[in-house]
């Protein structure tokens, strides 16, 4: 059973500080006037150790800023960012999706260089961060852009979860 929320708590996301993180983002995208959709396909079990969900922040949360970054300053008149979440046998997989103007393909390698921004000085730390995040978790991160314009940042991570522990 999906779960879309674009508010609230949401029960499929067992760990408290990555779904506290995730409200913060929803408040940040509303003042922004961009809708923010969190999709849950299942259950996100909390993770074994705490540097997961660090890691996580840093991904997810660049991911969004980015593309909030790009709606706001677009003359789009639908922005919306869709982040969809799946836990499937230790694999963590986090697709988020915005209705952006589109990412040229030959930028698709230069944007993860540390220091590369379209931006501005000073700027381009975010997705080299979400690389380094991403390879800290034995993943991989690719990118899609299509004709419509938008852009789809697919992470694929290893993500072990908690064991619970009866006593």
């Amino acid at each position: 059973q999906t779960t879309r929320y674009t508010g609230g708590f949401d029960s499929k996301i067992k760990d408290a500080a990555l779904a506290g993180f995730l409200i913060g983002k929803l408040s940040l995208a509303r003042e922004e006037h961009v809708k923010l959709s969190i999709v849950s396909h299942t259950t996100i079990p909390e993770p074994e150790h705490s540097h997961i969900t660090h890691e996580m922040i840093t991904i997810i949360g660049n991911l969004i800023d980015n593309s909030i970054d790009s709606l706001v300053v677009s003359a789009i008149k639908q922005k919306t960012i869709d982040v969809h979440l799946k836990y499937t046998n230790g694999t963590l997989t986090i697709d988020i999706v915005d209705s952006g103007l589109g990412l040229k393909s030959e930028l698709a390698h230069q944007i993860f260089e540390k220091g590369y921004s379209s931006k501005g000085e000073h700027r381009g730390y975010g997705l080299y961060l979400v690389q380094q995040s991403v390879e800290k978790l034995n993943g991989d991160i690719n990118i899609a852009s299509n004709v419509e314009g938008n852009v789809t940042f697919s992470v694929v991570i290893s993500y072990s979860e908690k064991e619970d522990h009866k006593w």
